[in-house]
């Protein structure tokens, strides 16, 4: 027995319980309570569902399957992480380094442009931990629904698999763009590693043909200081010998008579002298300023040379880091991109459930109850699971509701249930009613499972109320 999932083993009394429980608290009344009238239960019927396995992938126990709903009742929408697009990348023969660095930006922005995606699939049963406790043998004598199935379990398999192959595709062609990308990064970097060393090497001879020149330029100037200064010398001699002579003249007069007119002249010139010897100092060293402020200047001119070839391979150099850059950062976005492209297979293995060997591939059945109410209202009601009454059972009782030791087991039962409800005519409605379980026997069962749940504790004994004062029609 397969409605009410967790007797171990199952009890025909207690699901007759669960069963006859769920058409008396659901039917419509009038009037107050206690002289409450309630509308007729005209069918009870069981049925069953198929829900098809298919095999994601195989394990050393079974197997992992997705489950599928044939009759397109349930879809399922698969929220993968990102899309799986992929790269626009046109690498022209003639594209420029900045060109270049504006592709690498305009990849790196896609790359790390994460946009989730959802794919709803007609019959993709979700969620996964909401369908094996539904799946339970069902007894042969429970009638399937048999209602059309429109859904192929193996095309929902090839449609969510050549989604991951889109995936697969993405991230191969993100590789092949990187690895595009790192070739002509290297290409570029060498085209400025040469123009680097064709700096150096003209530099080189140009700086070495500069020195030469400046060399030259600096023993001309010092042969003409040497000159100048050579010339200095014998003119300032000249003059000197000529105040020399002088000198010697005002003192022969100053000794001979010891005048004040020798002595004013011998001072004069001995200063004339002095000041003299200081001019020539002067004039040498203003010479050697002269050779030496020169000197600088052809320093200056290696100087400037060196730092304006410098400035050259700094910019060089500067290029080639600036590819470097850009270049790591597109690797980390593609990186970061490839991550989560390699996570989607993982995305639909968790909508898989663990399956023993003879249970891949198969068909599993699901029971519900269906019942038929006066003015062809049917209700169908998802298989239960023994539940504690709780608070809000207790409350209910409290205010004369029915508080009755049964819930759905899964809300993805439920959800079925309710899908199935709007299936129920022609054929299969005729089928339920052929079926009915409803007569004085099965009431009499479901009366003798809730005495016992009652008895085992499992159920508040309020309960047999409204099993002993119901009463086929």
């Amino acid at each position: 027995m397969a409605y009410l999932l967790d007797m171990l083993p199952s009890a025909r009394e207690a699901e007759a319980a669960a069963i006859l429980g769920q058409a008396l608290v659901n039917r419509k009344g009038k009037g107050l309570p206690g002289r409450r009238q309630y509308e007729e239960i005209e069918v009870v019927s069981r049925f069953s569902v198929p829900l098809r396995t298919v095999s994601w992938y195989h394990t050393e126990q079974g197997c992992r399957s997705l489950v599928v709903d044939p009759q397109g009742l349930l879809a399922g929408t698969v929220r993968f992480g990102l899309t799986a697009a992929q790269p626009d990348l046109e690498l022209s023969d003639d594209l420029s380094e900045e060109g270049f660095h504006s592709l690498c930006q305009q990849l790196t922005k896609k790359a790390v442009d994460i946009n989730t995606r959802s794919l709803e699939i007609a019959g993709l049963v979700m969620p996964v931990d909401q369908i094996l406790p539904l799946f339970k043998e069902v007894e042969s004598d429970v009638p399937g629904a048999e209602l059309e199935q429109p859904v192929d379990a193996d095309e929902v398999v090839s449609q969510l698999r050549q989604e991951l192959e889109r995936y697969a595709e993405s991230a191969a062609a993100w590789q092949q763009a990187l690895a595009a990308i790192y070739a002509r990064r290297d290409q570029l970097t060498s085209q400025i590693e040469q123009a680097a060393q064709e700096t150096r090497d003209g530099s080189s001879k140009a700086l070495e043909d500069l020195k030469v020149e400046v060399d030259a330029a600096i023993a001309t100037k010092a042969q003409e200081i040497e000159a100048a200064l050579a010339k200095s010398k014998d003119e300032f001699a000249d003059k000197r010998q000529l105040l020399s002579s002088e000198l010697e003249r005002f003192q022969q007069g100053f000794k001979d008579n010891g005048d004040d007119y020798w002595r004013d002249q011998i001072k004069s010139t001995e200063q004339k002298i002095a000041e003299l010897d200081r001019n020539q100092k002067q004039a040498a060293k203003d010479l050697e300023q002269n050779l030496e402020q020169f000197r600088k200047q052809q320093q200056e001119r290696l100087e400037k040379f060196k730092a304006e070839r410098d400035k050259r391979l700094a910019a060089l150099e500067q290029r080639s880091k600036r590819l470097d850059t850009t270049v790591a950062g597109l690797k980390n976005g593609v990186e970061k991109r490839l991550e989560l492209l390699a996570a989607q297979p993982d995305v639909v293995s968790a909508l898989a459930v663990e399956l023993a060997q003879e249970r891949c591939a198969s068909e599993l059945l699901v029971e519900f109850c269906a019942v038929r109410y006066p003015g062809n209202r049917w209700q169908v009601f998802a298989p239960q699971v023994l539940t504690e009454p709780g608070l809000a059972g207790k409350l209910r009782g409290l205010v004369g509701g029915v508080n009755l030791p049964f819930k759905p087991a899964t809300k993805l039962g439920e959800t079925l249930a309710g899908k199935l409800e709007k299936q129920i005519f022609g054929e299969f409605a005729a089928r339920l009613e052929a079926h009915n379980l409803l007569n004085p026997d099965y009431v009499a069962l479901a009366r003798t499972g809730i005495r016992q749940l009652v008895d085992q504790g499992k159920a508040d004994k309020k309960a047999l109320k409204i099993y002993d004062e119901y009463e086929p029609q």
